[in-house]
C-alpha cells in the first residue's frame, strides 16, 4: 500500500484555519504583506504553497526567539 501523497497547497480558507484565524483575516494579511507568501492561481482558486508557509512561520519562530534571547543578555 502506498503512503498517502502529503499536500503541496492550501487553499486560502484552508490556510485561516490551519492559522486559527478568519478567512477574512488572511485575505488581509497577505494584501497587506504581513503575511509574504507567494499566492498561486490554480484555475480560479488563489493557493499558497505550504513549503512556503513553513518557510514564513519559521522565521517568524527564529525571529522570536533572537529577541528572546537579546532580552534575556541586556537584562
Amino acid at each position: 500500500m502506498s503512503a498517502p501523497v502529503p499536500r503541496l497547497t492550501l487553499t486560502l480558507p484552508e490556510l485561516a484555519e490551519a492559522l486559527h484565524v478568519d478567512r477574512r483575516t488572511v485575505y488581509r494579511l497577505i494584501a497587506t504583506g504581513e503575511l509574504p507568501v507567494p499566492v498561486i492561481r490554480v484555475g480560479r482558486s488563489p493557493r499558497v504553497r505550504v513549503a512556503d508557509l513553513e518557510a514564513h512561520l519559521e522565521q517568524l519562530a527564529e525571529a522570536a526567539r533572537e529577541a528572546g534571547s537579546s532580552r534575556r543578555r541586556s537584562a
